[in-house]
């Protein structure tokens, strides 16, 4: 495990109204089962921060902790010092909301589609701020 995905848990009622207020330029999720969604906007942990590669390096799991599902990010075993943390945010001609994907591999899909609501998350991605969220970076040396 790289990251835990910290947030609160929340169902996809109360996710729409929060996505209604803040504007989808501020939202940071995971979708865990069903109606269920962690919404990491205001309980922070780096992995709101990861972004989409349709090439990633890493992947969102969901690991049971205490009888409760929990998303983590899993690095892949090939990911390198200093390379920027990706998961495939998932997805798939026509499941959802088509947006833009802009993770420029060569292997890009050119869209993504948003499974659990039309939000808009990943690469670009304001913080709370207005500021550009930082690109989630692998460190390796295994120091806190």
């Amino acid at each position: 495990m790289v990251f835990e995905y910290l947030g609160e848990y929340i169902f996809t009622e109360e996710f729409e109204t929060r996505k209604a207020l803040r504007g989808s330029g501020e939202l940071y999720f995971a979708g865990v089962a069903g109606a269920v969604i962690v919404d990491a906007t205001r309980i922070r942990g780096y992995a709101r921060f990861v972004n989409h590669s349709c090439d990633p390096n890493a992947t969102l799991e969901l690991v049971t902790v205490d009888r409760l599902l929990q998303p983590v990010i899993t690095l892949s075993l090939g990911a390198v010092k200093g390379e920027q943390v990706t998961i495939d945010y998932g997805g798939r001609d026509g499941e959802g909301l088509r947006v833009p994907c802009d993770c420029r591999e060569q292997e890009c899909r050119k869209w993504l589609w948003t499974l659990a609501c039309s939000a808009k998350v990943g690469a670009g991605a304001a913080d709370g701020d207005g500021d550009a969220a930082p690109p989630t970076v692998i460190d390796l040396t295994g120091a806190d």
